[in-house]
């Protein structure tokens, strides 16, 4: 199916983050499989029916998800894109 985002940048000097917000109606489990085919296992995991939080290190650059609801009907699901935190990082 089609994924249809709204899109927040982030910025505090220099971009810091970009969070996507899936729209109502999109389906949640689709983009943690599409992230989970491209980036393969997640670094950590954790949730439940209620909220889940899925996180990828990527280079030097982490990718979020958190889900709020059950996966087949989420009533929130966001994507976020970082700079892993260290002392070279002055955002992306």
């Amino acid at each position: 199916g089609e994924l249809n985002f709204t899109a927040f940048f982030n910025f505090a000097p220099g971009l810091q983050s970009v969070k996507l917000n899936l729209k109502p109606g999109s389906d949640c489990p689709a983009v943690i499989g599409a992230l989970q085919a491209k980036y393969g296992k997640p670094f950590s995991s954790e949730g439940d029916d209620v909220t889940t939080g899925i996180l990828w290190h990527v280079g030097a650059d982490q990718i979020s998800v958190f889900r709020i609801g059950p996966s087949y009907a989420a009533i929130s699901c966001s994507v976020t894109y970082q700079p892993r935190a260290n002392s070279n990082t002055k955002g992306m």
